[in-house]
């Protein structure tokens, strides 16, 4: 948007305009949608996930402002690294402090999940299209603040966040 904003504005065109026009946009799914559910803050970024993005997702959760509940990161497998893969999932635990639980789905996901602090693990689950969001859902209380990140193929494809969603719904 902030590009289409500055092409206009170069062109000598109506930014002013196309800045009310691209209000009414929005956010597509997977890309920072938030959601409140049953006191419950969902944050679904599911649609890509890779070293940069899924560092720069925990650390807008760490910046949150939370009042009586925790900052939580689901977070699924970072694809198409190559052979550093395993090495890339462990270095996100670096970017954790702050962050209040988290958990771990997918092969690579296990490495971050292993070197996890105590207390800092909420889970680890292996297959995501076999992964119950009323699962997760049930380890969320009022207050909390998740964030759901990892390679379109993850959770995207799976339709995991709106699972997640319907399940806070009815635990409500």
């Amino acid at each position: 948007a902030l590009a289409a904003l500055a092409a206009a504005r170069a062109a000598n065109l109506d930014a002013a305009t196309l800045a009310i026009k691209l209000d009414r946009v929005g956010i597509m799914t997977g890309r920072g949608v938030e959601q409140a559910v049953g006191g419950i803050t969902v944050i679904d970024d599911s649609f890509n996930g890779n070293p940069a993005s899924v560092a720069a997702a925990l650390q807008s959760l760490q910046a949150r402002n939370v009042t009586g509940g925790r900052r939580v990161a689901v977070l699924g497998d970072m694809l198409e690294l190559g052979e550093d893969a395993p090495d890339y999932h462990t270095a996100l635990a670096k970017h954790l402090d702050g962050i209040d639980g988290v958990y771990c789905v997918g092969p690579l996901m296990r490495h971050l999940y292993e070197v996890l602090p105590a207390g800092k693990g909420l889970g680890w689950h292996d297959d995501p299209a076999s992964l119950k969001p009323g699962e997760v859902a049930n380890l969320l209380r009022a207050g909390d603040v998740v964030v759901v990140k990892g390679s379109k193929k993850m959770f995207w494809v799976n339709k995991f966040v709106p699972g997640l969603v319907a399940a806070l719904q009815a635990k409500a």
